[in-house]
């Protein structure tokens, strides 16, 4: 799991918006404290995606929030 999450800094946005959308599945299994110390660093990441065009910072931030919002609910 660990090398699949570190492909969070790879430079191809589909990339990251893969491993978000894992997240958000992972998250409600993982329970509360995994996704707090593992898993919401890795959001908090994404969130600061600087990466590439205009279009592809908008959509992995999209992600972010859908993702942050799927693991609130945990």
């Amino acid at each position: 799991m660990k090398q699949v999450l570190e492909m969070i800094s790879n430079p191809h946005y589909l990339y990251r918006m893969t491993i978000l959308h894992a997240i958000s599945l992972l998250a409600p299994v993982m329970g509360s404290e995994i996704t707090r110390s593992e898993l919401l660093p890795i959001v908090i990441t994404a969130s600061q995606d600087r990466y590439f065009s205009f279009f592809s910072v908008i959509m992995v931030k999209s992600n972010v929030l859908i993702t942050f919002l799927t693991a609130a609910c945990c």
